[in-house]
This record gives structure tokens, C-alpha cells and sequence, in this order.
């Protein structure tokens, strides 16, 4: 199994193609997950009018461009700015360390383990029966946007009682021991 510091460079985990400027030092995957990576909320190459939606419409390729002209105002580490790019940057890197997809990650460390065997990405048709759809400010239904390059940063959707689940697990009452393992 492969194994991350919380004080490795993200650079280390990305494709060449993703080249990363450094200001001060090399952004950390802990400067990802407290959110002091200097990376805005959203990369400024995404388009809010992407089909069939912005997220979907939004690609790898797109993400590494960005990175790879993305200039830091200031090094890692100083300031907390909430990012989704973020966010989805360290999902996105844990996953290409491990040699899989962030949703398989997600399902085998984290779901499974925790018998949340009703939470995904990608639904299947049982789920995709019992999604509650979003809604437009007229209440007519819309469709439910597929975060297919950024999903860490929201993509799951889950029922009531896989998030009790999850907070068992939270509040130490669930004893699993892959969990705790995959930390």
C-alpha cells in the first residue's frame, strides 16, 4: 500500500504535465486539506457555462493547464482561503499515488469500511430512482451537475443513514479498524 506525509509536495504526486510555480517552497498536501494551499476557490479557466454542465465540462487537461500557469501571490502555509480547487487537487493526488480513481478510492477506505453502501459518485439505477433532483428559484427540476474533474470538491451523494453512519464513525462509536488504518 502506498503511503503519503501530510507534508509531502502535491507536485510529487502529479503528472509531468502538471507543473506547479513555487512560491517560498512547494505546496503540501496539508496546506490542501486546511485549505493555505494559495489556490483560489475555483481555477479561472472554468467555465460557469460549460455543457452539459460547468463541472463536466471541465477536464483534466484543463485542471493541469491551469495549475501549470496558476503564479502563487504567496507561499503555502500563510493564509486560509476556502478551495474547492484545492480540495479536489488532493483527491485527485491521493488517488494518483494509489494507482485508481478518486471514487474508488473513496468507496474502498472510506465507504465500505463504514457500510455506507448507499453513498457513490457515480448512482446506479436504484439510486439514481431515489435521487432527490435539485431545483430551479421557479422549482423546476434542473439536472444534477457531475463534478467529473473536481470530485472531491462534492460529488458524493449519500442518504440519511450512511451520514449517521458516518458520524458514528466520527464520534467513536464505530469501531472499524480499516478505517483507522487508512488515516
Amino acid at each position: 500500500m502506498a503511503k503519503v506525509a501530510l507534508d509531502d509536495p502535491v507536485s510529487e504526486l502529479l503528472p509531468p504535465e502538471a507543473v506547479m510555480m513555487e512560491v517560498g517552497r512547494p505546496i503540501t498536501l496539508r496546506d490542501l486539506a486546511t485549505h493555505t494551499s494559495g489556490l483560489p476557490s475555483m481555477p479561472t479557466n472554468f467555465d460557469i457555462h460549460g455543457e452539459p454542465d460547468p463541472y463536466e465540462a471541465y477536464s483534466v487537461e484543463q485542471l493541469w493547464s491551469f495549475l501549470s500557469g496558476f503564479e502563487p501571490e504567496e507561499a503555502p502555509g500563510t493564509t486560509y482561503e476556502y478551495s474547492n480547487l484545492g480540495v479536489s487537487l488532493l483527491g485527485r493526488a491521493l488517488a494518483l499515488k494509489m494507482g485508481t480513481t478518486y471514487e474508488a478510492l473513496v468507496e474502498e477506505r472510506v465507504l465500505t469500511p463504514l457500510g455506507m453502501n448507499s453513498t457513490s459518485i457515480t448512482l446506479g439505477p436504484d439510486q439514481q430512482g431515489r435521487l432527490a433532483p435539485g431545483h430551479a428559484p421557479y422549482l423546476q427540476p434542473i439536472r444534477t451537475w457531475e463534478m467529473a474533474t473536481l470530485q472531491a470538491s462534492g460529488s458524493l451523494r449519500s442518504t440519511a443513514e450512511d451520514m449517521l453512519n458516518l458520524l458514528e464513525a466520527y464520534l467513536g462509536r464505530a469501531e472499524e479498524p480499516r478505517l483507522r488504518d487508512a488515516v
